[in-house]
């Protein structure tokens, strides 16, 4: 075979193969698969996608649907002690040179029941010189006795007096020599238009001054004048003051004490704006226990329910109105750069 022979049968064979080729080449490509946004309704996968916001759409309080927070305006205060303090010599004299005559007569009832060693002192004093007990003694009685008027309210407001420091921590450390009271208590004040807006569960309330409850019963006071609020508390540090004052149900917590809102009830009584708040105290002595918060609710409320009125002729009211909150509703707050100023 020659070689233009050769040529044209590659030529004949050549001819179809390309025909195929460009067949092949000149098919129209497959279509590509449509964008997401115009996928068809029922792809379930798809819709859950589309439904999914994107974290930087809008703010997150938007999306999870939480509730705006409240912002509370606090009163600020500057603590002159704290629970727990033991008063020193210059604290003492200061505060005899303050009081002065006024302390003669506490002073001396109070030596004579020292004198007898009643069963609540008989171990403090085997510990702690008996002039030392006399003098805080005296001075606690005498503001139980309602002679050191004022003295709550510049505590909570100011401005402080010549000594009221020293007088504080005085009844503090006083205070402390007295039998402690593990348990409920009761205090009841007018409402008026006091705002409950602190009284969330879990707020914690810092109370400046002294303020009282009794043991066994709200007292009577104001009862039935005006809308009330129920304080009924768990005392952890309060203490017993009948060995001064004779009052055997009242209890006393030094200031600054801080009380933790367990809850609040509508429990509409005479008016239909009555109120009952449940504190427990916040144990802040060395090795003392938290109580489990719902153990002491329940024991708060079943005492609430069960609790009566003190005699109309019964102590004297407590000074501190609603614990740990100013006349106008506002959180006590300790001012903690006035307070750093002060130990500078």
């Amino acid at each position: 075979m020659t070689a233009q022979q050769v040529a044209v049968v590659l030529a004949i064979i050549l001819i179809p193969v390309g025909v195929l080729l460009i067949g092949f080449g000149t098919r129209r490509a497959p279509e590509m698969s449509r964008p997401v946004e115009e996928a068809e309704a029922g792809t379930g996968r798809l819709e859950e996608a589309q439904s999914v916001p994107d974290p930087a759409d809008e703010p997150a309080t938007e999306a999870t649907g939480a509730a705006a927070l409240t912002v509370l305006e606090t009163r600020p205060f500057v603590p002159v002690t704290e629970p727990g303090h033991e008063s020193t010599p210059q604290e003492r004299r200061r505060c005899r040179d303050r009081l002065g005559q006024m302390l003669d007569a506490d002073l001396a009832e109070v030596v004579k029941l020292v004198a007898n060693r009643p069963p609540e002192l008989r171990g403090l004093l085997l510990t702690t010189p008996a002039s030392v007990v006399s003098q805080e003694l005296a001075v606690l009685r005498a503001y139980l006795r309602g002679n050191l008027t004022g003295l709550d309210a510049r505590l909570r407001n100011g401005p402080l007096q010549e000594a009221d420091s020293d007088i504080a921590a005085c009844l503090v450390s006083g205070l402390g020599r007295l039998p402690v009271h593990h348990g409920v208590v009761f205090h009841r004040a007018e409402r008026g238009d006091l705002p409950l807006d602190a009284f969330f569960p879990g707020a914690v309330l810092t109370e400046p001054a002294f303020a009282r409850a009794e043991r066994h019963a709200f007292p009577a006071g104001d009862s039935g004048s005006a809308p009330l609020i129920s304080y009924v508390i768990w005392s952890e540090t309060g203490r017993h003051t009948p060995l001064l004052v004779g009052h055997a149900d009242t209890v006393v917590f030094p200031a600054t004490a801080r009380f933790r809102v367990l809850g609040l009830d509508h429990q509409p009584g005479q008016f239909e704006d009555d109120i009952t708040v449940y504190l427990a105290e916040e144990n802040s002595r060395p090795g003392g226990r938290r109580r489990p918060e719902q153990q002491v609710m329940d024991h708060l409320r079943d005492s609430a329910r069960t609790a009566g009125i003190g005699p109309i002729d019964g102590p004297a009211p407590s000074p501190v109105s609603h614990p740990g909150l100013d006349e106008t509703g506002r959180p006590y707050a300790v001012n903690t750069e006035a307070l750093a100023a002060a130990e500078v």
